[in-house]
């Protein structure tokens, strides 16, 4: 293959006064004087390479030049990750706005009821509402005044049953309480 036909990228460097010349797609180095010199002798050299890889049967990629002297900004870097970051990031917030919504709407529920209950006394006041709660528990103990014994065990059982899921419930969400420097360990027994 003679350099006529050969396409080549250069790469130039100046250092002490003398060129470096690096052709990367073919792996070549020439450090000279001249530049013409130089460039000559990498084409020389270049062409012997190409003939080597083609009397071998490996095809020359002359488009493909990955000697390209780029610089990477930073920005060119972190642009995937910050487009994993967010879509992730996105993909979260549904879930999280999914896994939610059940709540709120129960929050709203509650708050609506709450609210009716304040009209039905004359007022959305806070006192109104005290007042409402102050008569249901006036209500309920004038009905358990008529409840039979039986149905007063039964209702004991059942609250109790509520009580310790309830304490379960309360339990699993509590922090636990780090140990007294005072008390010795178990493991000490």
């Amino acid at each position: 293959m003679s350099s006529a036909q050969m396409d080549l990228d250069i790469e130039v460097r100046r250092r002490d006064g003398k060129y470096i010349l690096i052709a990367h797609q073919y792996g070549v180095v020439v450090r000279a004087s001249d530049l013409r010199a130089g460039i000559e002798e990498l084409e020389r050299r270049a062409a012997i390479i190409a003939s080597d890889l083609e009397e071998v049967g490996i095809p020359l990629r002359a488009s493909a030049s990955p000697s390209r002297n780029t610089v990477v900004l930073p920005r060119d870097r972190l642009a995937p990750s910050l487009v994993i970051i967010v879509t992730v990031g996105a993909v979260l917030a549904s879930f999280i706005l999914l896994a939610t919504a059940p709540i709120v709407n129960a929050l709203a529920g509650v708050r609506t009821g709450i609210s009716e209950l304040g009209r039905s006394e004359g007022g959305p006041s806070i006192a109104a509402i005290g007042r409402s709660g102050v008569d249901f528990v006036i209500k309920l103990s004038q009905t358990l005044d008529q409840v039979t014994p039986e149905r007063k065990e039964e209702l004991r059982t059942a609250i109790r049953k509520i009580a310790r899921e309830v304490e379960s419930i309360v339990e699993d969400v509590k922090p636990p309480q780090p140990p007294s420097p005072g008390r010795p360990n178990d493991a000490a027994k």
